[in-house]
């Protein structure tokens, strides 16, 4: 079963560390509402970094009125992505609006991905 932990939520970055355990096929949310001065229908949450060591391979996408793919990460692989910038082409609108999924491409999954996040139309001047 996967865990998060926020390890920093600032005015314009979020650091999340998403640690998978035995997983599923099932997408794993970072909820962009549970963030510092998320704004309902209009908050992004784009990636900046991504480290990761993982057995299975996962994708990462964006949610909004749909879901797209940002990044498909390799398994058997350990690795870190320092840039170009990922953007969130998701469009932002309901309850879900700027959230991230994690998603497994096999049952039995283990490893970890850490998520540097850079906050767009969030509060505070983002």
């Amino acid at each position: 079963m996967a865990s998060q932990k926020t390890i920093t939520d600032s005015n314009f970055v979020v650091k999340q560390f998403v640690n998978l355990v035995n997983d599923g096929t099932g997408a794993i949310t970072v909820d962009a509402s549970g963030f510092n001065d998320h704004q309902s229908g209009s908050s992004k949450l784009h990636i900046k970094r991504i480290k990761w060591s993982l057995n299975n391979a996962v994708t990462i996408a964006f949610v909004g009125t749909g879901s797209t793919t940002g990044i498909t990460l390799a398994g058997n692989t350990s690795g870190h992505l320092n840039g170009p910038r990922i953007p969130n082409s998701a469009t932002v609108s309901g309850a879900t609006a700027g959230d991230i999924t994690i998603t497994p491409a096999t049952t039995g999954s283990y490893g970890f991905v850490y998520l540097e996040l850079e906050k767009e139309s969030f509060g505070s001047g983002t």
